[in-house]
């Protein structure tokens, strides 16, 4: 998963032009900067995905016939070459951001119940401290403690 691409240097060219084209009541004039929750790729891209979650949901329940009657269940993987919990991460945000615009549920797109559940096949199952740590890292934890403890029984 691409979260964001590297600025250039052809990049920042551009926006030092930008600033030179200013005026004078351009530069006076106070820029408000972009919310922190804009500026996140996480949730920038957990928007684009349940935007189309979304748009594919309406279209199968309005084309296909699904409703009530006839439920339909949708199975969506997210996985990510940096890790599992940027993965989790994502595909929280990605469910939070798709209930809510089930919620909103703007110009009635939506005309039946619709319900979102997250599963994360590794952390839900058999989750240890060393899947998490790792056994290198969970053996040096335990050296460090002892020495600590060691070190505090001669007080």
């Amino acid at each position: 998963v691409v979260l964001r691409e590297p600025r250039t240097n052809n990049d920042a060219e551009k926006d030092d032009d930008k600033d030179k084209e200013k005026t004078d009541t351009e530069e006076t004039e106070a820029e408000t900067p972009a919310p922190k929750s804009t500026r996140n790729p996480i949730r920038i891209k957990a928007q684009d995905l349940s935007l189309q979650i979304m748009s594919i949901l309406t279209q199968a329940i309005n084309k296909g016939g699904y409703g009530h009657a006839s439920p339909l269940q949708a199975t969506i993987f997210i996985g990510s070459t940096y890790g599992r919990h940027r993965a989790v991460v994502l595909y929280e945000t990605t469910a939070q951001t798709l209930r809510n615009h089930l919620r909103k549920n703007v110009g009635n797109e939506v005309t039946c119940g619709v319900s979102v559940k997250t599963v994360h096949r590794d952390v839900d199952r058999h989750h240890t401290d060393e899947e998490a740590f790792g056994y290198d890292l969970k053996r040096i934890e335990e050296k460090e403690k002892r020495r600590r403890d060691r070190a505090n029984e001669k007080w």
